[in-house]
């Protein structure tokens, strides 16, 4: 009686993704794969690549680095991309520092071109999924403000991709939030009060002007999200929501006065890489590539 032998089985190869932030300054990206332990700070674990944005043809750039990564990583088996504005119905709406992504054809186009399945969605979103709660609102005020909504685990984009946009919201002077709550807004309220230097760290009256016309800013933000949404707990992130704890926690007292309960907010414990990393979990996930 003759035995057939059998060859052990190799171990599968694990998935290898790619996020993608594109800002309208900065595109940023990490490679990673189904070993590795995104439960840790990103940055201890992964190697984060950044490069000026080409604002003109921003298109040709993703499609240029993420064949380059195909090439030299992958293959590669998922691509999520972080962008900053409205994402519905295969369209970027509502970004104004990436007009050319607004293209009616520009997604799909890129979609098409890339060498595995895409997911193109809302940045703060991704920030969301990026913190692991189950049921928790995302701020991040960078070059602009947005929100991320998460609802048990899920992301919450709304009817028409618009839930957590937050820096439309019209001011009674005919302004909108992210007019004042962001980066560029809050340096042009400092120059207003005739300030210079770092409005967080100016001890003159146009630093206290400031601050305080943001405290305010934030506490009626708060307000809104915990009378419209009542999240769970509340986290803030990006490029300069992430340094305002001292101007957060006074707004978050000024908001107690007001509403019964209003989570106390927290700063993001991914820094500027949370959307990286809601990337990275969701291109990891068996499903992810039916999202955005």
């Amino acid at each position: 009686m003759s035995t057939q032998s059998t060859r052990p089985s190799r171990p599968a190869r694990p998935a290898t993704v790619l996020a993608l932030d594109m800002g309208g300054t900065h595109l940023r990206h990490v490679v990673a794969t189904s070993n590795q332990d995104l439960a840790a700070p990103l940055t201890a674990r992964l190697h984060v690549s950044r490069e000026a944005s080409e604002r003109d043809d921003p298109v040709q750039q993703i499609r240029r680095l993420v064949q380059a990564v195909d090439r030299d990583r992958g293959p590669l088996q998922h691509v999520v991309i972080g962008l900053p504005g409205v994402v519905h119905d295969g369209r970027l709406l509502d970004a104004p520092n990436l007009l050319p992504l607004q293209d009616t054809s520009a997604l799909e186009r890129l979609r098409t071109a890339l060498p595995c399945p895409v997911t193109f969605m809302n940045d703060c979103n991704l920030a969301a999924l990026g913190e692991g709660g189950s049921d928790l609102a995302f701020i991040a005020i960078g070059t602009g403000l947005g929100c991320g909504l998460i609802r048990q685990g899920r992301v919450m984009p709304g009817a028409h991709g618009q839930a957590g946009e937050l820096g439309l919201l019209p001011m009674p002077d005919g302004s909108v939030l992210e007019d004042l709550l962001s980066g560029p807004g809050i340096r042009r309220r400092h120059d207003h009060y005739g300030g210079s230097g770092d409005v967080l760290t100016d001890p003159g009256p146009a630093g206290e002007h400031t601050r305080r016309d943001v405290q305010a800013a934030l506490a009626s933000l708060l307000q809104v999200l915990t009378l419209t949404v009542d999240p769970a707990s509340i986290v803030f992130g990006g490029g300069v929501g992430q340094h305002l704890g001292a101007v957060i926690a006074a707004a978050w007292s000024d908001a107690c006065t007001r509403l019964s309960h209003v989570p106390r907010p927290t700063l993001s414990r991914h820094g500027d890489n949370a959307a990286l990393v809601g990337g990275l979990r969701l291109a990891l996930t068996p499903s992810g590539a039916h999202h955005g």
